[in-house]
């Protein structure tokens, strides 16, 4: 029988979720908004700074699982104004390696904490999990 193991980072802790599910080798990221891992505010109001909080949280969630954004298969990209797209873009690739992984980008009306970018992913897990 498989059997799944919860993560969170270092000095995470929530109630309600888990940041990262890892099973049979694949760790599965809950989504992640652009704040201050200490202070747990929006990093700023500006989609550029957001998105780069956004993937600096992911990051510090794949390296509790052994994982990395070169390990990457999947990103879900949530926004809440097309217009941010070539923002957002323009950090993500300068921060995701290449080969890129799958993903999409899709506007909804709202975002928690009044952020203007989510993001989850999807990657392989580290040998050691």
């Amino acid at each position: 029988m498989a059997t799944r193991q919860v993560l969170n980072r270092p000095g995470y802790s929530s109630a309600i979720l888990s940041e990262a599910t890892v099973h049979n080798g694949v760790v599965y990221c809950a989504g992640k908004v652009g704040l201050d891992p200490v202070k747990g505010t929006l990093v700023s109001d500006d989609v550029t700074e957001q998105t780069r909080a956004t993937l600096n949280l992911l990051k510090l969630v794949l390296a509790t699982a052994g994982s990395d954004f070169t390990k990457l298969l999947k990103v879900n990209i949530y926004l809440i104004n097309m217009a941010d797209f070539a923002a957002m873009n323009a950090v993500y690739t300068a921060m995701i390696p290449e080969p890129r992984p799958a993903r999409i980008c899709v506007t909804v009306s709202e975002l928690g904490k009044d952020a203007k970018i989510e993001m989850d992913c999807i990657a392989i897990a580290g040998d050691k999990l």
